[in-house]
């Protein structure tokens, strides 16, 4: 019995114990077969280069109206028994007040092929650390790096789901990125592409190339700071996407359901200007044929005409808000943590601006954000901490939350600049050092400028201790806001 075969046997002895067992509604059981490779480069060597094969089973419960989830790589009868018993047995345990709702109905028998021409386990590991090892010294062959790292993950993943009500699903993805972080002088940049497509290695060349010449202009300017104020700021489309990503964290239904989302739907939250979707773009480093309920992945416009239209949702938030189920319940990388409701690959409508343009009367210009993060107290530990798998046991850990404080901070982030510029008279004037971007929804209606073309930036967002994919194809924007 090959790997496939043992994890297809192993999930079909879960869900028979699952279906089996008078406190379970409905379950989900996934399987996995994952073929890796990982490879670290330094500016001037090869660290690392590893391969390895990994296979495992993880199952989501619906036990006295709470979810429960569990994992395990150990596919021997007993562990399997044991992974069945203990997830059903943490749901019930939760005491969760609000029961979680499923489609008894819906089912869904399927294959997926994925997008990559060739699976990258196909790809011999040195010959991986090779092609990226020339791709670092063509770049750097005029310029002398203080430092640099590269890691690169590429994995075939072959994966499959049963469900207590009877969908069947085998899907195949070969999702690979690339992050690289240098040092140039004063300037460090990080970099990042991902695809499920193939492309990765190939986009390595050009990832070196754009990060030193990012790193040569930053260098080229002096440390620059801002007084508190609030200023006219054009944030390049990395920037924007890094913010919109952000934004539509208020857009996930479990957030709405907690009091947490500072709009209702139908509101006007932006220009007209402004449309975002959510969608899955065939070879996004995001993209999946079906989420972890077995629902095949389909668009949801979330913001049209600049106007807040739909939630992400789960089946069974869904059936709560009367919203569109349309494959937004991720799965966590590795299957280690439960999946959650998330963006997949969010698009934004690009407008008919040039970056000059937007650069003429602005103050300063973003080109990336180290990340967001959310103020201290029990609002940011909801976000970070762990939470069951469901959507109705968020709002219990809600009710700890001052209200108060929920109408305080609902919906601001705190963006700090990675790399960004002061401006004057439309020209880079000095290099932003330890300023801060406070965001809040109350500067989307101040954008008057869109650029009229978009680039694409991907990531892992973090929801319950859940690692979650996410891409953002967005163009550069100007706005005014508040830079500390």
């Amino acid at each position: 019995m090959d790997e496939i075969d043992e994890v297809a046997a192993a999930v079909d002895t879960v869900a028979t114990a699952l279906e089996t067992d008078a406190a379970v509604a409905h379950a989900e059981v996934g399987g996995f077969v994952r073929d890796r490779t990982e490879v670290i480069l330094t500016h001037e060597t090869t660290r690392s280069t590893h391969s390895f094969l990994d296979t495992g089973v993880w199952c989501r419960v619906l036990a006295d109206g709470a979810s429960g989830y569990r994992q395990t790589t150990r596919l021997d009868g007993e562990s399997l028994e044991q992974l069945a018993e203990t997830t059903v047995r943490s749901a019930r345990q939760l005491g969760q007040e609000r029961p979680e709702q499923y489609d008894p109905e819906t089912a869904h028998r399927a294959t997926h092929g994925g997008w990559a021409a060739n699976p990258l386990s196909s790809i011999d590991p040195e010959d991986i650390a090779g092609r990226l090892a020339d791709a670092r010294d063509d770049a750097c062959d005029d310029v002398t790096l203080d430092r640099a790292r590269l890691e690169y993950t590429g994995e075939h993943l072959t994966s499959m789901l049963a469900t207590t009500t009877d969908s069947l699903l085998t899907t195949t993805l070969d999702r690979a990125k690339a992050d690289l972080s240098l040092s140039l002088g004063d300037a460090t940049v990080r970099r990042r592409v991902g695809s499920t497509d193939g492309s990765t290695i190939d986009r390595v060349p050009e990832l070196f190339e754009g990060a030193i010449d990012d790193a040569a202009r930053l260098d080229a300017h002096d440390a620059s700071s801002v007084e508190s104020s609030r200023r006219t700021i054009v944030l390049g489309p990395s920037a924007a996407g890094q913010l919109v990503a952000a934004i539509v964290e208020s857009f996930e239904a479990d957030v709405a359901l907690s009091g947490l989302t500072p709009f209702e739907l139908g509101d006007r939250i932006a220009p007209p200007s402004i449309s975002i979707a959510d969608g899955i773009e065939a070879g996004s480093w995001a993209a999946r044929a079906f989420d972890a309920e077995g629902r095949p992945t389909t668009p949801v416009q979330l913001v049209d005409d600049g106007i807040a239209r739909n939630y992400l949702h789960s089946v069974s938030s869904a059936s709560i808000l009367d919203g569109p189920v349309a494959g937004s319940l991720v799965p966590s990388i590795g299957f280690e943590t439960a999946p959650r409701i998330h963006a997949r690959h969010l698009d934004v409508a690009a407008g008919d601006r040039t970056l000059e343009e937007l650069l003429a009367d602005a103050d300063a210009y973003v080109e990336r954000f180290r990340g967001p993060w959310k103020r201290e107290g029990l609002l940011r530990k909801l976000r970070s901490g762990w939470a069951p798998p469901g959507v109705n046991y968020t709002p219990q850990l809600a009710e700890q939350i001052d209200d108060e404080e929920i109408e305080r901070w609902r919906g601001q982030r705190s963006l700090p600049i990675a790399e960004g510029y002061r401006i004057d008279d439309g020209e880079f004037v000095g290099r932003l050092e330890d300023v801060t971007y406070e965001f809040t929804f109350d500067d989307l209606p101040s954008i008057d400028g869109i650029g009229a073309s978009t680039e694409t930036i991907s990531g892992v967002a973090e929801k319950h201790k859940s690692q979650l994919p996410y891409a953002v194809s967005a163009p550069a924007i100007r706005l005014s806001g508040r830079l500390d």
